[in-house]
């Protein structure tokens, strides 16, 4: 746990929050745009190197012919008035598109290795949820817990009662029992000496 303050994230639903919306960005449909647009690019691409080889061609070729002194058969080249704004262009994209080329290879797998951490991220959410319950169930087991001892000194105190009651009664009664008995044996012992006399 101490290694969570490392973390860029303050808490682990936070954590969760940002993967689950950074994979939400890498959807199989969104990752085969990607894939569709950047297999575009190389298409156009090599349609544009070819385009560039056919303009040099003729170019060479024009002047070639523009040496020899004739100027008939010449086509308008197939290049913007700008070559080298053309080259530079061309240069980009094909830039473009080998930055892209890696990245496109390796983002399966990254997908793959984030949806296992959605996964991963999803279980350490219902985690905290459980931890959650679990602390809310110690905290009622506890007070239950409080409960019952109070009502554990209650009825202890109830008994210790009951049993001071009960003897102090049973003492009354032994008491009255022996006045009664000893006021027996004098009636007894009156009843005796008047018998006898």
């Amino acid at each position: 746990m101490s290694n969570i303050s490392l973390l860029p994230f303050s808490d682990l639903q936070q954590a969760v929050t940002t993967i689950s919306q950074k994979l939400s960005l890498l959807d199989q449909n969104k990752v085969e745009q990607l894939q569709k647009r950047t297999q575009t690019l190389l298409h156009e691409l090599h349609a544009l190197q070819h385009r560039r080889r056919e303009i040099d061609f003729s170019s060479v070729h024009a002047e070639g012919k523009r040496t020899e002194g004739t100027d008939e058969g010449l086509k308008p080249p197939l290049a913007s008035r700008n070559p080298q704004r053309d080259d530079q262009r061309v240069e980009e994209m094909f830039d473009l598109c080998e930055r892209w080329k890696g990245t496109a290879a390796a983002l399966p797998s990254v997908v793959e290795r984030l949806q296992a951490l959605k996964t991963l991220h999803q279980e350490a959410g219902g985690l905290s949820v459980r931890l959650g319950v679990l602390e809310e169930q110690q905290g009622e087991l506890q007070s239950l817990l409080a409960a019952a001892e109070a009502n554990v000194e209650s009825l202890q105190h109830t008994v210790m009662e009951t049993v001071s009651w009960a003897r102090s009664t049973v003492e009354a009664l032994q008491w009255r029992l022996q006045r009664l008995g000893f006021a027996e044996e004098k009636s007894n012992d009156v009843k005796s000496e008047t018998d006898a006399q």
